[in-house]
């Protein structure tokens, strides 16, 4: 795959100044993810955002040099696995970047469905899937990973805006208030979880508090 040129970059530009937090670095490579903690209710307070959880498969996107490279939670490089998906992530106006996410296959009605991504892995089957970034942690220079999670969420809705009509490739957007309503809406439409996190949460590794799943 040949590099890009990466254009304009009006947002990475002036991330290190745009997101309270970010500090220069070099890119680290693969980044052992954070986990949820399992609970059986949301919490309450407006300390959380609360996103939908996918069922798929977590997927650590990179760019380095402007080239994917797409990780699975344990660190395997499956980018031939997803040829879609890294050419979609390999359109993003960066040279170097990490996004957190989860690819899926949906069904008929649009709903992630595990069994249909299994199938489409040993198929090679490459229409249904798409990738739903929930976090940015790293983005041209910066490391992303100390600044508060609705500023990294913040900057990653501008790039994916910025990128445009990139395909299987889509913002996976957070709810402010009302967990308990989101559950409840969840399991109507008989989604996996709900995933409750702290407004301000960095993202380290480990299962902690500061992410809370709700089955």
């Amino acid at each position: 795959m040949a590099r890009k040129d990466p254009g304009p970059r009006s947002m990475v530009r002036f991330v290190g100044r745009v997101i309270e937090g970010s500090r220069p670095g070099k890119h680290p490579g693969f980044v052992e993810p954070a986990l949820a903690t399992l609970r059986t209710k949301p919490p309450t307070g407006a300390g959380y955002v609360h996103e939908i959880k996918f069922d798929g498969y977590r997927v650590q996107a990179h760019l380095r040099g402007g080239l994917p490279v797409l990780y699975t939670r344990s660190g395997l490089n499956w980018t031939k696995r997803f040829p879609t998906i890294a050419v979609a992530v390999g359109s993003i106006p960066a040279t170097e970047l990490i996004l957190d996410g989860e690819i899926i296959s949906a069904d008929e009605s649009g709903a992630a469905n595990f069994s249909a991504l299994q199938d489409d892995l040993s198929k090679s089957r490459y229409d249904r899937m798409v990738y739903y970034a929930f976090d940015l942690l790293h983005l041209d220079g910066f490391d992303l990973r100390a600044a508060p999670l609705v500023e990294r969420k913040r900057v990653l809705a501008g790039l994916l805006q910025e990128a445009g009509d990139i395909g299987p490739l889509f913002l996976s957007d957070h709810f402010e208030h009302d967990a308990a309503t989101l559950f409840d809406k969840s399991c109507e439409m008989g989604l996996e979880c709900i995933v409750s996190k702290l407004r301000i949460v960095l993202n380290k590794a480990a299962s902690t508090e500061n992410w809370i799943k709700v089955k």
